[in-house]
């Protein structure tokens, strides 16, 4: 081990994720996450310069954040920091190494889920207006852990 794990927290046995691969900060155009109002939640952009990604209202989407339940047709696997949603059907929606933070990775073990939001943003600065305008669509997915997250 050398210092460098020591800083960062590794243990031995565990690999952190590259600083080149985790760098979603939600300035950068890519999703981030969150954790709202003690919930899991994985903001991903789907504004004019984000990766597209099909968002359909037979998919289960909710217009209305707040009224999100969980959809069993979804799945997200969590793998240390690896996420990955797959669509009703099982086609990959999203996949990505992202920095999650130990209370984020406990919400969702407690939760045993991850909400999805999206909407006309590509960063987190314009998030706060595409929310207040009421353009943002939300599902929840059941999370499945492939290895210890904490």
């Amino acid at each position: 081990m050398t210092d460098d794990d020591l800083v960062l927290g590794a243990r031995p046995g565990r690999m952190l994720p590259c600083a080149v691969q985790v760098t979603a900060s939600g300035f950068d155009g890519r999703p981030w996450p969150e954790l709202i109002r003690g919930r899991p939640a994985l903001m991903i952009p789907h504004g004019p310069r984000s990766p597209l990604r099909v968002v359909l209202d037979a998919d289960g989407w909710s217009a209305d954040p707040e009224a999100a339940q969980v959809n069993p047709q979804w799945s997200a696997v969590l793998s240390e920091q690896h996420l990955t949603v797959a669509r009703p059907g099982g086609q990959v929606w999203f996949q990505d190494t992202l920095l999650l933070s130990r209370d984020w990775r406990r919400a969702a073990n407690v939760h045993r889920a991850v909400m999805l939001m999206t909407g006309p943003f590509d960063t987190i600065a314009e998030f706060p207006a595409v929310a207040l305008q009421g353009e943002l669509h939300a599902l929840v997915a059941p999370v499945i852990f492939a290895s210890a997250t904490w």
